[in-house]
């Protein structure tokens, strides 16, 4: 190991001849001489017994390395001239059939606190908070990790524009038992079968599925609301209830369970393995970077500030008043609302202005959009437009106003659109 006087030597002088736009190679050099008697202007030893170890430092500038393809390329490009962020092409990708976006932004500490969580061995997680606080894209995280670690993943999404939501979780169920290694598969089939009830299917199919991962399966289930009383919190389709049913058991023989709702699910707790974790406002910082990745450029600290507050740090909202703020409307005054109005109405305040903006034409491919419960690609669009002219240009606006949002399929190798959940909640 390298002692910190060495390391402290070394650390300033690599920055010092790299801030001369010295090439790398050099700089390590010039920095690796800095520390060949690392004790020699440190005072000594205060204990005279040891001034001998003084000698034995004098190797400390063997230890930093510089490895590299080219060690002459330089570290910092200095012609370097900043330019304004771009928004992103492809706004998202999939992890099981889950929208997620491409880059996720701030929400460290919760993703830590999540996966402390999951290592606590409260393998079931209900996750709950406001719409547009970023619950999906925190879950979906947590679940990409675990899909690196070696985890069946399979996830499920209920959002509340869904008219077929019903078919969707059908279309899952048979995803979940295609999962099946073919002589499990037929295994299972028979105890399917012969089983009476939803959550004997249920548990028979969780049971093959952690016989084939190993005991390593996870199940994400996205925006429970959609089959929730919003009363009680109580599930109201009786498959569902009886999958949440057949997910107990002893803590080593169930599949570690990711769920997102806006509503707390009673009696949760009751299992030492089942945790909620209310999900609270982004941090400011957080706030901060996700608007200089949409392309936001505003310098008004205070203004900002302001808007952080009146949305509770919301990063869906944000999204669309910035999308509000390329129109010509009266940023202030809309500002001043948000802050008289109620946190679930605030979206819906923003979407109704946005709305207000659009041209007949981009209207009705708006509420077309509704047609599809999953995302399309162009063609889909086409079947639903052909009489709308210029439907790339439309397409794109709605696209610049976060109204419609973009995905990118690796399979096809083609971009997909779907409506903002958000934004259908609000058109229903």
């Amino acid at each position: 190991s390298v002692l910190d006087t060495a390391g402290i030597q070394f650390a300033q002088a690599l920055c010092k001849a790299v801030s001369h736009a010295e090439r790398l190679d050099i700089a390590l050099q010039q920095a690796r001489q800095a520390i060949s008697q690392p004790l020699k202007n440190t005072g000594g030893w205060r204990d005279q017994s040891k001034q001998g170890e003084q000698e034995l430092s004098y190797g400390q500038w063997c230890l930093p390395l510089l490895f590299s393809r080219d060690a002459s390329r330089a570290l910092i490009d200095w012609n370097f001239q900043p330019q304004p962020p771009e928004s992103l092409l492809f706004g998202y990708h999939e992890i099981a059939g889950l929208p997620l976006p491409e880059q996720f932004i701030g929400r460290r500490r919760e993703l830590r606190q999540l996966g402390q969580l999951l290592s606590a061995n409260s393998q079931q997680i209900l996750l709950t908070g406001p719409g547009g606080q970023g619950k999906t894209s925190l879950v979906g995280r947590l679940a990409e990790r675990l899909e690196h670690q070696g985890y069946l993943v399979r996830a499920w999404t209920a959002r509340q524009e869904h008219e077929h939501w019903k078919e969707s979780w059908h279309h899952f169920v048979s995803e979940l038992k295609l999962s099946l290694e073919p002589a499990l598969a037929e295994q299972i089939d028979r105890r399917l079968t012969a089983a009476k009830t939803e959550q004997e299917r249920a548990q028979w199919l969780i049971r093959a599925l952690l016989q084939q991962s190993k005991g390593r399966l996870v199940l994400l289930l996205d925006n429970l609301e959609t089959v929730q009383d919003p009363a009680t919190g109580k599930i109201t389709d009786e498959d569902i209830a009886a999958w949440l049913k057949a997910c107990e058991g002893n803590a080593n023989q169930a599949p570690i369970l990711l769920i997102t709702s806006r509503w707390q699910i009673p009696d949760w707790q009751q299992l030492s393995y089942r945790k909620h974790h209310f999900l609270q406002a982004p941090s400011y910082g957080d706030f901060l970077r996700y608007y200089q990745q949409i392309g936001g450029n505003e310098k008004d600290q205070t203004r900002l500030r302001r808007l952080y507050q009146a949305i509770n740090g919301n990063f869906k909202g944000l999204e669309f008043f910035h999308a509000i703020a390329q129109t010509q409307y009266d940023e202030q005054a809309f500002l001043q609302k948000l802050e008289q109005s109620q946190q679930e109405l605030q979206l819906y305040m923003a979407i109704e202005v946005l709305y207000e903006t659009l041209a007949d034409q981009e209207k009705t491919l708006l509420n077309r959009m509704r047609a599809y419960h999953a995302s399309v690609i162009i063609d889909g669009v086409r079947v639903i437009t052909q009489d709308i002219k210029a439907l790339e240009d439309t397409l794109h606006r709605l696209i610049s106003l976060s109204l419609i949002d973009i995905e990118w399929d690796n399979d096809l190798n083609r971009r997909r659109y779907r409506l903002s959940p958000v934004v259908a909640d609000w058109l229903e």
